[in-house]
């Protein structure tokens, strides 16, 4: 009974509360219920799987090992370069003048000279150990008047500017090698990197000597002055003062760069170094070694990369349009128009005006080149003769007077009056032509000769037999005292 009652009682207060709740409820839920709406199935696309990456397994001590056995090789070929420049003086301007405001009472007192020396570090590798030719950056050794390069096994040699491109900030310097031959590096390609490969920068920053840092490729064709040849690597392994012009390397122990600039707000490393590509080195230092100076072939255009609105009005997705054409050049005499677009250069696609130049730019003057153009809506192929960039071209020397058989150097004897304190030898400098090799390089009136190429030099006449046994264009080395200082040695080309 208990059982029975227990349900009896639950169904009876379960009755009354569901009539109750009719009677109580809210107006809108006494309405009658709206219909749901009815909407269509979702449709949902979605992707078909691709393939996923499985990066291979790197073991990070086979990974150390390389970069070991990458500085083991490369380092008997990195130099360090320590540069001799000089420089004008504060106190004079660019005209030549001297402006007394600027110098003080002991300075014009003692006649202080109108340029200074200023010293300069950096790096550079040996390229061709049996010639001594070693590849640098041309602001680490430019107008430089002496060079010395420090091997890794800290032998001092003497070095020799053979050429520098500012355009590039490239440039070649020869090692004066007393016997044997120089360790050298292995060029690679470096059209061949990719963004993400491991590389390693060797150098000496801040005077560390041969510092070997490692990183990856962060970025290519880089640009940072678009009025220079640029098209760097970029990387983030430490670059930093002094290791410009030391080489960049992949894990082939293979050059495929030279350091040249990094990005800071400091003056040192954070994160972002620049080389130069060892493939556009390559091709400069050719020209340096063989010349001594760099020719760029050139067309005679005024471009610009064309945007995404004239690419929509031309009807064309990528090129370089033609802004206008420059009178007399090879351009005119090809039939270019303003408004034409190139779009290749010999079967090479042509994607931006930077890219464009720095490849005409890279071909000598006199080579035959094919352009295919995008004109009135068609492709047209133009064939014409690259000329020389007129600012590449080197000027002409004067011919050398017999009367002046010397760059610029006018000598007499030397007195015992003069010659008190330097063992009686030598000759006098007694004027030095103000423009000319020997001034530019630092010979000055007052300077005394010890020694041309080798040869003591003990009067005048013995001066001039020297020099006129050097012929035109050969190197001249001085041995110069200038007051109480040590001799030191400048090298002139012979006009």
């Amino acid at each position: 009974m208990g059982r029975v009652y227990g349900w009896t009682i639950a169904l009876a207060m379960l009755a009354i509360g569901l009539t109750a709740g009719k009677y109580i409820a809210s107006p809108e839920e006494q309405l009658p219920p709206a219909q749901p709406t009815s909407f269509p199935p979702a449709v949902i696309t979605v992707p078909a799987e691709e393939p996923t990456f499985h990066p291979e397994t790197v073991d990070a001590r086979a990974l150390g090992q390389t970069f070991v056995h990458i500085a083991k090789k490369v380092n008997p070929a990195v130099v360090s370069l320590s540069a001799v420049r000089l420089v004008a003086h504060p106190s004079v301007d660019e005209e030549g003048d001297e402006s007394d405001g600027f110098r003080g009472p002991f300075e014009r007192f003692f006649n202080a000279p109108d340029e200074v020396l200023r010293h300069s570090v950096g790096s550079g590798v040996i390229v061709d150990g049996t010639n001594g030719y070693i590849l640098t950056n041309h602001h680490v050794v430019e107008n430089a008047t002496g060079i010395e390069i420090t091997l890794f096994d800290n032998r001092v040699l003497q070095g020799i500017l053979v050429g520098g491109d500012e355009k590039t900030d490239l440039a070649v310097v020869r090692a004066e090698i007393p016997d044997g031959v120089l360790p050298h590096a292995i060029l690679g390609d470096s059209d061949a990197m990719e963004v993400g490969e491991w590389i390693v920068a060797v150098g000496n920053p801040f005077g560390l000597s041969h510092t070997v840092t490692a990183g990856i490729v962060s970025g290519r064709g880089r640009v940072l002055n678009r009025e220079n040849y640029e098209d760097f690597i970029q990387t983030d392994a430490a670059i930093n003062p002094g290791n410009s012009g030391g080489p960049v390397i992949n894990l082939d122990g293979h050059v495929v760069g030279i350091s040249t600039a990094i990005a800071s707000n400091s003056g040192y490393f954070q994160g972002a170094g620049f080389a130069i590509p060892i493939n556009m080195a390559r091709q400069v230092m050719g020209q340096l070694i063989r010349y001594g100076y760099v020719t760029r072939g050139y067309i005679g255009i005024r471009m610009a990369t064309v945007t995404t609105e004239e690419a929509n009005e031309l009807g064309i997705d990528i090129g370089v349009l033609i802004r206008r054409i420059e009178r007399n050049t090879p351009a005119e005499s090809a039939g270019l128009k303003a408004g034409d677009v190139i779009v290749a250069l010999q079967g090479e696609e042509v994607t931006e005006s930077i890219q464009f130049r720095n490849k005409v730019a890279s071909l000598p003057p006199g080579t035959s080149i094919t352009l295919q153009v995008w004109r009135d809506r068609t492709l047209e192929d133009i064939h014409l003769t690259l000329g020389a960039l007129p600012s590449a071209v080197r000027p002409q020397k004067a011919a050398a007077r017999p009367a002046k058989p010397t760059p610029g150097i006018v000598v007499e004897p030397l007195d015992a009056t003069e010659n008190e304190y330097v063992d009686k030898t030598g000759v006098l400098v007694s004027e030095v032509k103000r423009g000319s090799e020997a001034f530019r390089f630092g010979v000055r009136a007052g300077d005394v000769i010890l020694q041309v190429n080798d040869t003591p030099i003990s009067s005048v006449a013995e001066y001039h037999r020297v020099m006129a046994s050097v012929t035109s264009g050969e190197m001249l080395m001085f041995l110069i005292r200038r007051g109480m200082d040590n001799p030191r040695i400048i090298s002139i080309t012979k006009p």
